[in-house]
C-alpha cells in the first residue's frame, strides 16, 4: 500500500513539472476550466525542490513507503487560475499586450499573447487625431490609446486680389493651407504708393502701389505698376529732332540704295537720314507730284549746312556725326502706287586704284577687264597718261593656253615696266616671272604663254593681272590688246612652240608639177611644206627643183623665203611666170626632209598667191 501510494506521488510530481505550476508552464487551454475564467491545477507550494529532489527520493528506496506518502500529502493542493488584466509592452511605433491570468492562491501567472489591431484617426490642422490599440484574447478585450496633436495649418503664399483703379483698390491677400485647400484665411491689404515716375515724350512714366498684410507674424507685400504713357514729340525742328527731348524723330534708311515706297502718303513734311561714306558718292531719284521738294543737310564742326544731292553723282564729305539729313516736303497727298524716292550710291573711288588697280575702299577692279568671250578679239584701251599706269586683267580658263599680242609697236608707244599677277579671292597678289606677255606678231618662245590647269586655277580669282606702267609724253592712246588662242603658235618656220606640231600646209609629193593655191591674211605668216622631196632629190633624174610663182591677186606679198636645213632663210625676189632653182642651201636633207616656204603679205591687204613646185630632169 505505501508503495502504491509513493508512486502516485511521483506521478504527481511529474505532472506538476510539465504543467510549469507558479507561472513556469500554462495549461493548453485555459478555456476548459467551467467557468471559462479560472484555471484549476494540482500543485505544491514545495513543487520545485521536490521536483529537483525527485531523483533522489527514486533512488533512496530504502526509505519507507509510509513517509514518503505522508509527505506526499501535507504539499498536494490545485491552482485556480484566474484572468487579471492585459499587459501592455510599447515597441517602437507601436504596442504589444498579452493576456495574464494568476493563481488566488499564490504569485503564480499565465501570460497569453493577445490578438492585436489598430485604428487611426489622423489629426488635422485644427483637431487632434489618435492611433487606438485594441487586445482581445478569449472574452476579453482592452484598449490602448495615443493621443496625435493636431498638425496646424501650412500656409502658402498669399494670392492677391486687386478690385477697382489702382489708386484706390480694394486689395485682399488670401492664403490657402497647404495641408487642406478647403482651409484658407482672407486678410485686407493697406495700400501705398510708393514711386512715381513721370512720362516724357520718349519714355513712358508710372505709378508703382504696393499692397501690404501682417499674418502669422509676417509680414506680405505686392506691387502694381501703373503705366502712364509718353507724350507725342509736339516741337520738331527743321531736321527732324524733337526739341523738347532732342531726340531724332524722323525714320532711319538702313539702307538708302533700296527704294522708298511713298505711295498712300498725306501732304505734310517727313524726315530721313543716313550714313553715308565720304569715299561714296551719291544722286536723288524721285518718282511722285511734282509739287515736292527735298532738302538735305548735314553737320560740319557743330553748325548745320546745306548738302547737294541731285540727279547725278556728287561727292559728299564726311559729316560730323556720318549722318545725312533729308526733309522731304510734299506738296499734295500721293495718289500714286509706284511714287517712291531712292537715294542712289556708288564708289567715288577717291583714292583711285592701288598697285593691282583694284579700289581699296570697295574692292572693284577700276582697270580693263578681257573675258574669255574677248579671246582672239582687239580690245581697245583706254587712254592712259605719261607715267600712268596700265591695269588690264584677263579672265583665264582652266588649261587654255593664251598669249597677249599687241598691235605693232602701239604707234611709239611703250611701258617702262610691265607685270602680272594672280590674286586668290582675298585679293592677295602674288607675281607671275615665267611670262614675258606682251609682244607684237607671232610670239616666239614658250614664255609667251600663259595657263593654269584646273587644279591650279582653283587657288585664285580666276584673272591674269597686268600692270603696266606707260613711257610716253602723249600718253597710251587707242593702243589695243588681243588675247589669243591660236590652236598652234608657229616659230619662224611654222612649227608650234608648245607642242612642235606643224602648224602650217603640208603639200604631198603627188601635188608636185601642180599649182597650189595659198591664202594671206594682211601680215599674217603663210607656212608651208613640201613633203618627200629629199627621197626625190636623191635620184639623179632629179637632180634641180624648181618654183614658180603663176600669178598674183592683191598687193605683192612680202618676205618670201626658203626655208634652209641648216636653220637659215633664203629670201627670194619674186618674179611672177619665171621658173627659179631653189637654192642649194634650201634643198631637203636627211635631218630636214621637206621643203619649207614662208611669206607673209602686206599689213593693209589680203590676197591669194598660186605657187608650183617642180622637180626637172638633169
Amino acid at each position: 500500500m505505501k508503495r502504491n501510494n509513493l508512486l502516485v506521488g511521483l506521478f504527481c510530481l511529474g505532472v506538476l513539472a510539465l504543467t510549469a505550476c507558479g507561472g513556469k508552464k500554462a495549461p493548453e487551454n485555459p478555456s476548459q476550466s467551467e467557468s471559462g475564467s479560472s484555471i484549476s491545477e494540482v500543485s505544491s507550494s514545495e513543487s520545485e525542490s521536490e521536483s529537483s529532489s525527485s531523483s533522489s527520493e527514486s533512488e533512496s528506496q530504502g526509505e519507507s513507503s509510509s513517509e514518503s506518502e505522508s509527505e506526499s500529502q501535507e504539499s498536494e493542493h490545485t491552482h485556480e487560475y484566474v484572468f487579471e488584466d492585459f499587459i501592455w509592452t510599447e515597441l517602437p511605433g507601436s504596442y504589444t499586450a498579452v493576456a495574464r491570468y494568476s493563481c488566488a492562491a499564490d504569485d503564480a501567472y499565465i501570460d497569453y499573447p493577445a490578438q492585436m489591431s489598430k485604428t487611426t484617426t489622423p489629426a488635422t490642422c485644427e483637431a487632434a487625431g489618435q492611433n487606438e490599440w485594441h487586445a482581445q484574447y478569449d472574452s476579453h478585450e482592452d484598449t490602448k490609446i495615443e493621443v496625435l496633436d493636431a498638425i496646424g495649418h501650412d500656409w502658402n503664399e498669399p494670392e492677391w486680389l486687386w478690385l477697382g483703379n489702382l489708386a484706390a483698390a480694394n486689395v485682399t491677400a488670401t492664403f490657402t493651407c497647404k495641408n487642406d485647400p478647403e482651409h484658407t484665411h482672407v486678410e485686407n491689404a493697406v495700400v501705398t504708393k510708393t514711386e512715381h515716375v513721370d512720362a516724357t515724350c520718349v519714355m513712358d512714366g508710372h505709378d508703382t502701389y504696393t499692397a501690404t498684410v501682417t499674418f502669422g507674424g509676417k509680414e506680405y507685400k505686392d506691387e502694381r505698376v501703373d503705366n502712364i504713357p509718353a507724350y507725342e514729340h509736339s516741337d520738331i525742328d527743321n531736321y527732324g529732332f524733337c526739341e523738347l527731348c532732342g531726340e531724332y524723330q524722323g525714320t532711319e534708311l538702313g539702307d538708302p540704295d533700296m527704294p522708298t515706297s511713298l505711295a498712300g502718303f498725306a501732304a505734310g513734311t517727313y524726315y530721313y537720314r543716313f550714313n553715308i561714306d565720304e569715299h561714296y558718292v551719291y544722286k536723288k531719284s524721285f518718282k511722285g507730284p511734282t509739287a515736292s521738294e527735298f532738302f538735305f543737310f548735314a553737320k560740319y564742326d557743330g553748325d548745320w549746312a546745306p548738302v547737294t544731292i541731285g540727279g547725278t553723282y556728287s561727292k559728299i564729305n564726311q559729316p560730323d556725326d556720318d549722318y545725312i539729313y533729308m526733309v522731304l516736303e510734299l506738296g499734295q497727298p500721293i495718289s500714286l502706287e509706284d511714287a517712291f524716292f531712292q537715294i542712289d550710291i556708288d564708289c567715288g573711288h577717291i583714292d583711285g586704284p592701288n598697285a593691282y588697280g583694284i579700289c581699296e575702299h570697295c574692292n572693284q577692279y577700276l582697270g580693263t577687264t578681257i573675258t574669255k568671250e574677248q579671246y582672239d578679239t582687239k580690245v581697245t584701251l583706254p587712254f592712259v597718261d605719261d607715267a600712268e599706269y596700265l591695269f588690264v586683267r584677263i579672265e583665264l580658263v582652266a588649261g587654255q593656253h593664251i598669249n597677249l599680242l599687241e598691235e605693232q609697236d602701239w604707234s611709239g608707244h611703250e611701258l617702262y615696266s610691265e607685270e602680272y599677277y594672280l590674286s586668290d579671292n582675298d585679293l592677295n597678289f602674288e607675281e607671275v616671272t615665267n611670262f614675258n606677255g606682251l609682244h607684237t606678231g607671232s610670239p616666239s618662245n614658250i614664255n609667251h604663254f600663259f595657263s593654269l590647269d584646273s587644279d591650279e586655277l582653283e587657288n585664285y580669282d580666276g584673272f591674269l593681272y597686268l600692270v603696266g606702267l606707260v613711257d610716253s609724253q602723249s600718253g597710251l592712246e587707242n593702243a589695243d590688246i588681243t588675247v589669243s588662242t591660236t590652236p598652234h603658235w608657229p616659230d619662224n618656220y611654222g612649227y608650234c612652240l608648245l607642242d612642235n606640231e606643224y602648224a602650217g600646209t603640208t603639200v604631198a609629193w603627188s601635188k608636185f608639177n601642180t599649182q597650189q593655191e595659198f591664202h594671206y591674211d594682211h601680215a599674217k605668216p603663210v607656212f608651208i611644206r613640201f613633203e618627200e622631196g629629199y627621197a626625190k632629190t636623191q635620184e639623179s633624174t632629179y637632180a634641180h627643183i624648181q618654183y614658180k610663182i603663176s600669178s598674183l591677186t592683191g598687193s605683192t606679198i612680202d618676205h618670201f623665203k626658203f626655208y634652209c636645213a641648216d636653220g637659215t632663210w633664203s629670201e627670194i625676189t619674186l618674179t611672177t611666170d619665171s621658173w627659179f632653182e631653189i637654192p642649194a642651201e634650201a634643198r631637203p636633207s636627211s635631218s630636214c626632209p621637206y621643203i619649207h616656204v614662208v611669206f607673209t603679205g602686206p599689213s593693209n591687204a589680203t590676197g591669194t598667191v598660186y605657187l608650183t613646185l617642180q622637180y626637172q630632169v638633169a
